[in-house]
C-alpha cells in the first residue's frame, strides 16, 4: 500500500495530514451524540455507583479513544491512572503500578500495600475527590493480576468503592470474573457497558469528519455504493473503517498517478474524486428525507452540532469545520434507543434476561402500591415536574378554559381601590414528586435514563408507553455545573427486587441498561436542588 504523502491521495485532495491512520489522535475524536452520552454515563456511575464499570465492545470499536476521552474530560479533582492490562501480568506488576498511580511505596509487603491503597482512596473522597482507575485493553491481564487488584480489601467491593475502576475490555473478560467468583450472581459487582458499532449514517459522517480535520473541503470522496461496503465490511467499527476508507482512496489514487504526462491524466488526478459526487448527493438527500420522516412532530432526543478540533491545523492551511450531523428524531431501527438514548443508566451487566414486556396495568412483585391515580383527563401530557419549585402545567386544564375572560370578569377579578391584593396561592406539589418524597430512604429504584434536556426525558417516557405510570417520572438534578434530570422507575423493598423488575420492562428499556439506586440517594438530590 501506498504511503501516501505528495504523490499519493492526500496530495490529490489537498490534505493536510493522513485522515485514516492507525492509533488514537486527540483531534480526529468524532463526538457523535452517542458517544459523548456513554461519556456522560461513565462520568456519572464513576462518581456515584460502586460497582466495576467493564466497558465491552470487540477490537476496532474505539475502547482505546473512549478511554483517553474519559481521562481528558474527567474532573481535574479526580487523581485519574491511565493503566494497560498489557503491563499488568502479575501480582508484582500490580503492586509496582498502584504504588506509582498512588505515590505509595512500592517497596512495601503487599498486605500493608493493599491497606495503604485503600486509605489513600477513602481519603480523597473525604475530600470530596476520587481514585479512578482506568485500564485499557483490560482483557490482556492474568488472572492472578485481576485478583490481585480486586483482592485489595476484604471483599472486591470494598476494593470498587475505595479505588473506582473502569475496565475497557475485548469479550470474554464478564466471564472470567465470573469464574474467579469476582462477580457473584446474588450480588453482581460488575457494571457491563457496550459500545454500540455505528450504523450506516454515523459510518458516512465519520467518515466525512475525518477528512475535513484533516484538511478536505467538498463533497464526499466515496460513492454512496463505497460507503455501504465500508460500513458493512467494517460491521461499523471506527478501526476497520478507518483501514478500508485508506485502502480505498490509496488504491484509487494509484490508479490515476498511473497515467503520468498525459492531460487527460493531469484532468483526473485533480478531478478523480468528483466520480461519485452524483451518488454522494443522492445520499445526502436520502439522509435529510430518512431523518426528517421519523417520529414526525416530536421534539428530537439529541440536537448536538460536533465541536471543533481539539488540536489546531498545521500553519497555513485554514482550519475546517466538522461537517454538519442531522439531529436525530427518535430511533429509526431497532437499535437506535441503546444508542441515541445511549445515557439511559444501566443496570446488573452480565445477565441479560429476555422476558415479554411488562404490562402497563401490572404491578411488578415485590414493589411499593403506587398512589391512587387520578382520572386521565386530570393527568399533566409530559412527564411531571422536575424540580419542588416548579411543576408541569397540565395541557388538558389550559385547552379546556378559555381563550381570554369577559370584561365582567376581568372587572370584578380586580381588587378595589385601596384594598390589599390578595396573597398569591402556592401551586400544589406535583403528584410524582411527592410519591418520591413519600416513599422509604432503604427503598430502591430504577433509573432509565440521564439527559440534559427535559423533553428528550419525557419523549423517552412517552415513547416507551411509561409517560402514564404513576411510578414513573422525570426529576431534575445538577451534574457538572448544568441541569441533569433522571427518568425513574419504581419503590422496590431490596436492590434484588429492582433488579428482578428491570425483566418487567419493555424491552427498548433494557437496552438502555436501567439500574437500581436507593430512593434515599433520589431524595437527597431533590432536596439539594
Amino acid at each position: 500500500m501506498n504511503d501516501s504523502g505528495d504523490n499519493g491521495y492526500q496530495a490529490a485532495l489537498g490534505l493536510a495530514q493522513e485522515p485514516f491512520a492507525e492509533g488514537v489522535a486527540d483531534a480526529f475524536f468524532y463526538a457523535d451524540p452517542a458517544l459523548m452520552q456513554r461519556l456522560d454515563l461513565l462520568a456519572h456511575l464513576t462518581q456515584f455507583s460502586d460497582q466495576l464499570l467493564l466497558i465491552h465492545a470487540p477490537q476496532g470499536a474505539g475502547k482505546t479513544t473512549l478511554a483517553r476521552q474519559f481521562r481528558l474530560r474527567a474532573p481535574e479533582s479526580w487523581l485519574v491512572c491511565m493503566l494497560s492490562g498489557n503491563e499488568l501480568a502479575s501480582t508484582d506488576d500490580v503492586r509496582q503500578r498502584l504504588a506509582a498511580c498512588l505515590g505509595l511505596d512500592a517497596e512495601l509487603d503487599a498486605d500493608e500495600l493493599a491497606l495503604q491503597a485503600l486509605r489513600r482512596g477513602e481519603a480523597l473522597q473525604q475530600d470530596g475527590r476520587l481514585a479512578v482507575l482506568v485500564i485499557d485493553d483490560a482483557q490482556a491481564m492474568s488472572d492472578e493480576a485481576v485478583q490481585a487488584l480486586l483482592g485489595l480489601g476484604e471483599s472486591p467491593r470494598q476494593t470498587v468503592q475505595a479505588l473506582r475502576m473502569l475496565l475497557f475490555a475485548e469479550p470474554g473478560l464478564d466471564q472470567r470474573l465470573l469464574k474467579l467468583g469476582l462477580n457473584p450472581a446474588r450480588d453482581p459487582l460488575v457494571h457491563r457497558l457496550d459500545i454500540a458499532p455505528f450504523d450506516a449514517q454515523q459510518s458516512a459522517a465519520y467518515l466525512m469528519y475525518r477528512l475535513a480535520i484533516a484538511g478536505y473541503s467538498g463533497d464526499s470522496p466515496f460513492s454512496a455504493t463505497e460507503v455501504r461496503a465500508m460500513h458493512k465490511r467494517a460491521e461499523g467499527r471506527p478501526g476497520a473503517l478507518n483501514r478500508l476508507a485508506r485502502q480505498t482512496l490509496d488504491e484509487r489514487a494509484q490508479r490515476v498517478t498511473a497515467m503520468p504526462g498525459t492531460p487527460a491524466g493531469r484532468v483526473q488526478k485533480r478531478r478523480w474524486l468528483l466520480g461519485g459526487s452524483a451518488l454522494a448527493l443522492a445520499l445526502v438527500v436520502a439522509w435529510t428525507l430518512f431523518s426528517s420522516g421519523s417520529d414526525e412532530g416530536e421534539p428530537p432526543l439529541v440536537e448536538l452540532t460536533l465541536p471543533p478540533p481539539a488540536a489546531q491545523a498545521p500553519s497555513g492551511t485554514a482550519t475546517p469545520a466538522p461537517p454538519e450531523t442531522v439531529a436525530e428524531t427518535g430511533p429509526t431501527q431497532e437499535e437506535a434507543p441503546a444508542a441515541a438514548e445511549a445515557t439511559a443508566a444501566p443496570g446488573p451487566p452480565v445477565a441479560t434476561e429476555t422476558v415479554a414486556p411488562r404490562q402497563a396495568s401490572g404491578t411488578v412483585a415485590g414493589e411499593q402500591p403506587p398512589p391512587n391515580k387520578a382520572p386521565h383527563a386530570a393527568e399533566p401530557d409530559t412527564a411531571p415536574a422536575l424540580s419542588a419549585q416548579a411543576t408541569t402545567p397540565r395541557p388538558e386544564a389550559s385547552a379546556s378554559a378559555p381563550a381570554s375572560e369577559p370584561p365582567e370578569a376581568t372587572a370584578e377579578a380586580s381588587p378595589a381601590p385601596g384594598k390589599p391584593s390578595p396573597p398569591p396561592t402556592t401551586p400544589p406539589e406535583d403528584p410524582f414528586l411527592a410519591w418520591v418524597k413519600a416513599q422509604p430512604a432503604d427503598h430502591w429504584t430504577l433509573q432509565l435514563l440521564g439527559v440534559r434536556e427535559a423533553t428528550s426525558a419525557q419523549a423517552f417516557l412517552r415513547r416507551h408507553g411509561l409517560a402514564d405510570d404513576p411510578r414513573t417520572g422525570v426529576l431534575h438534578s445538577r451534574y457538572k455545573g448544568g441541569d441533569w434530570y433522571v427518568a425513574i422507575h419504581g419503590s422496590f423493598p431490596d436492590r434484588a427486587a429492582a433488579r428482578a423488575a428491570i425483566a418487567r420492562l419493555p424491552a427498548a428499556v433494557r437496552k438502555g441498561q436501567p439500574w437500581p439506586r436507593r430512593m434515599g440517594e433520589v431524595q437527597a438530590a431533590i432536596a439539594a436542588d
